[in-house]
């Protein structure tokens, strides 16, 4: 299993229309691979906004969604933090494997 995040930007409509074909190409490059998805809403914090939540949450077909803005660090840990949790959930044996060579450090 893969791990990816698809970021666009809130004041930029045709980013958010992008999305399907990023995934397009995770299902191309990954065809035997499932892949966790998030998708992030950049520039949350603009005045310039073009794409309401609901809307992006469309453009990526109902994929976890969340918003940030890189300028004003407003849910960028928040947004790798869910990505690898998601992560972390389908895979708990990874984790725990993880876990252990960091514990006998």
């Amino acid at each position: 299993m893969q791990c990816a995040i698809i970021v666009a930007d809130v004041t930029d409509k045709a980013s958010f229309e992008s999305i399907q074909t990023y995934l397009s190409n995770l299902n191309y490059h990954n065809p035997h691979k499932y892949v966790e998805v998030v998708v992030v809403g950049n520039k949350c914090d603009s005045p310039k906004r073009v794409v309401n939540k609901e809307d992006a949450i469309k453009y990526g077909n109902g994929l976890d969604y969340i918003e940030c803005s890189a300028k004003d660090n407003i849910n960028i840990k928040e947004a790798f933090t869910r990505v690898i949790s998601k992560y972390l959930m389908k895979n708990p044996t990874h984790y725990n494997k993880r876990r252990l060579k960091l514990m006998k450090k």
